[in-house]
């Protein structure tokens, strides 16, 4: 699983960075007790979306679990239309933003890099990051 998760993480790190994201290894205002293996990518303003505070939008994370790696894009939840993911891809997907990967191969790991790109470029485009 940790070789996953670094190649996951280096994706996140190598397209935030390029965008000017912020990458923090927890989430903002998280209460959780237990620390574990993370990388979460946030925009690096704060905006409002609808009537919720001004804070940074989160826009793509990762987290070591124990049996898989817990992969997040708050885009596919925003926009699901906006993804048009492989049926390999559809069936690690638990809930509307989290992915469950247990394996990692080319054509998913290709796929990941575009969903972190589309991601970024989605979120710009509403001036969200």
């Amino acid at each position: 699983m940790n070789d996953i998760y670094t190649t996951i993480e280096k994706i996140i790190k190598t397209q935030a960075k390029e965008e000017g994201l912020v990458l923090k290894k927890a989430v903002l205002d998280s209460v959780a007790k237990t620390p574990k293996r993370q990388l979460h990518a946030y925009g690096s303003k704060k905006v409002q979306i609808g009537k919720r505070k001004p804070t940074q939008t989160y826009v793509v994370g990762c987290m070591l679990n124990k049996k898989t790696i817990g992969f997040y894009s708050m885009a596919v939840y925003a926009f699901p239309k906006k993804f048009d993911l492989s049926p390999e891809m559809k069936k690690t997907l638990k809930g509307k933003s989290c992915f469950q990967i247990k394996e990692l191969d080319k054509k998913t790991e290709k796929e990941l890099e575009k969903i972190v790109a589309k991601s970024i470029a989605l979120f710009k485009k509403e001036g969200w990051v």
